[in-house]
């Protein structure tokens, strides 16, 4: 069964429909909605404010979302955040896919629709525009997504429910 704790009185609310893998850790202020899916090892800690996980979005293993001090923090509805990803940023958009291994500092913003490539770092309160495909470390917005690539996220994150 999966860890979830209080943090200063404050439990996780998860919507029942919600699938956590055994070793997944839910701290504090957190709210998972319909349908999400948190996979072995990812850790959302909502210690310094609140953090809200939309509808059938996953996180995948090793996850680590954590929040920042007096900025809730919100995920959008069909969001794929893959393997090792760290998120301290402030909102991801619906629809948005953020690769393995990307880091989203604190106070980022990615728009809805947004593909992060893999290993990508989202330096300090940068905003990325909704519909961006983002790769690199310092990143560069490369172009704009294509119809395809956001089907091929839909179905991506669809695999998972």
């Amino acid at each position: 069964m999966a860890h979830i704790l209080p943090f200063k009185g404050i439990y996780p609310t998860i919507h029942h429909t919600a699938v956590l893998a055994d070793t997944a850790v839910i701290i504090g202020d957190v709210t998972l909605g319909p349908g999400v899916s948190i996979w072995p090892n990812a850790v959302i800690r909502g210690d310094f404010s609140a953090i809200t996980v939309g509808a059938y979005t996953n996180i995948q293993d090793n996850v680590t979302v954590h929040s920042d001090i007096r900025t809730p923090h919100h995920i959008g509805d069909h969001v794929l955040i893959g393997h090792n990803a760290i998120i301290h940023g402030q909102s991801i958009g619906a629809g948005a896919l953020i690769g393995m291994g990307a880091v989203l500092m604190s106070y980022s913003s990615i728009g809805e629709n947004s593909i992060i490539g893999a290993g990508t770092i989202i330096t300090q309160g940068k905003r990325i525009s909704a519909d961006s495909l983002v790769y690199g470390n310092p990143f560069r917005i490369i172009r704009s997504v294509t119809e395809e690539e956001k089907e091929e996220t839909r179905k991506e994150v669809g695999a998972y429910h």
